[in-house]
């Protein structure tokens, strides 16, 4: 059999085994949300940082090369082996080339030694195929920085200051954001790079020689105060529209209207979606501890969609969390996120986060050391078990099918103690 052929079906084994301890939706069935879930987990188990077009090529058999050997020995890892090289040895000794038969003793043993030699020499092949990539060595001092170019404004300029001549290696590499894993290829060993993010929140850079990480960064990106993002999800990738508070509060409520996108020459078309986020620095830290509540609905507008739906979001230093309803009838779509809990309609009963989307919804969220309890419209639909630190609560984050509307929002702690309030009067 043909090495590289053999590698192929070897990496779909690694996947499936992945995909089997990780016990999600199948694959097929896979989004984004999905595969950068899975770069986060990768990344926390191995420390190495795969980019997400890496991992849907390798997901979706649309490699033209074979993965590096670094990224392979984190699929590996990921699938609960040593390495690469681990997995291959001890998958092909549980299923062996050469078939054992009792009739004769002496193929046995035949068929052992074959199955051995297989192994040396697969794995002298693996090396050879693998290690053509200069190792990582570090012979001094490095430098990663970075400053603003104006605070508390979205979108955000940010400058990447790094020094690493000190290090060799075959390519440089700055990650903005774990939010998308993109890498930047960086052309010389100290320099500037410029940066633009387009949401508020607490994100981590990194800079990276080959696959492996050298420094990383927190960068807090704040907003003044609510600004509303207009993007189609087919063009994600692209610059938002943007409107701020001053265009966005109406009759006590905040929105914004039909009519603001017709003015703004922004096509009304079905994957039309709008973000309403805000970040605040409280004087009480607020971490485990916390009563949210809001009242939020879908406003209908053109759009060809039968289950509609949003997505709540509460931002915090190391993560985001994300809680979402949906027009009743789309119960089966649903996902939501709580520190490292990550549940699906596929192995939680979600139902009760379905509702009439284009009338007021009440949703309220308590979160204790131990579990966070959801409720809607004054009944408690969800009981999550999570004690992770996600850091401290930093702001809110709202995300409609088409265009929705905010009518308040509160944030207390359980001493009943008001961090936030807005009516949008």
């Amino acid at each position: 059999m043909d090495r590289v052929v053999e590698i192929e079906k070897e990496i779909k084994k690694c996947r499936e085994l992945i995909e089997k301890k990780l016990d999600w939706v199948d694959s097929s069935k896979w989004t984004r949300r999905e595969y950068e879930l899975l770069i986060e987990t990768i990344f926390n188990k191995t420390g190495t940082l795969l980019s997400l077009s890496t991992i849907r090529r390798i997901w979706n058999d649309e490699y033209k090369n074979i993965p590096h050997k670094s990224t392979l020995d984190a699929l590996a890892i990921t699938a609960g082996f040593l390495s690469w090289q681990n997995f291959i040895e001890l998958t092909r000794l549980k299923h062996p080339h050469i078939q054992e038969t009792k009739k004769n003793k002496s193929k046995n043993y035949i068929g052992a030694a074959i199955s051995l030699l297989i192994i040396v020499i697969s794995s002298t092949l693996y090396f050879q195929i693998f290690n053509s990539k200069t190792k990582v060595k570090i012979t001094g001092d490095l430098k990663f920085e970075y400053s603003h170019r104006v605070e508390s404004i979205i979108p955000n300029v940010v400058i990447f200051e790094y020094d690493v001549e000190n290090i060799e290696a075959d390519s440089f590499f700055i990650v903005e954001s774990t939010h998308n894993y993109k890498k930047k290829p960086l052309k010389q060993t100290k320099g500037q790079l410029t940066s633009v993010y387009y949401h508020p929140g607490n994100y981590v850079a990194f800079l990276m020689a080959n696959d492996s990480v050298l420094k990383k960064l927190n960068i807090e990106i704040l907003s003044n105060d609510w600004v509303c993002m207009v993007n189609y999800r087919k063009l994600n990738h692209k610059i938002p529209f943007y409107f701020y508070k001053e265009d966005l509060i109406d009759n006590g409520k905040l929105s914004i209207s039909r009519n603001m996108l017709i003015n703004s020459n922004i096509r009304i078309e079905d994957d039309l979606n709008t973000t309403f986020t805000s970040t605040f620095k409280s004087e009480t830290p607020i971490y485990r501890d916390y009563i949210f509540s809001s009242r939020i609905k879908l406003d209908s507008i053109e759009i060809n969609s039968s289950c509609p739906g949003l997505y709540l979001g509460l931002l915090f230093e190391d993560d985001l969390c994300y809680l979402p309803l949906i027009q009743n009838g789309g119960q089966d779509k649903l996902q939501l996120k709580f520190g490292n809990t990550v549940l699906s309609s596929n192995d939680s009963d979600l139902s009760g986060l379905g509702c009439n989307i284009y009338e007021w919804q009440d949703i309220k969220v308590v979160s204790s050391q131990n579990d966070i309890k959801v409720y809607l419209n004054d009944k408690q639909t969800l009981i999550i078990s999570d004690s992770s630190n996600m850091g401290q609560f930093k702001g809110f984050r709202f995300n409609f099918d088409g265009i929705g509307s905010i009518d308040y929002i509160s944030l207390s702690t359980s001493s009943e103690d008001s961090i936030y309030y807005s009516s949008f009067q």
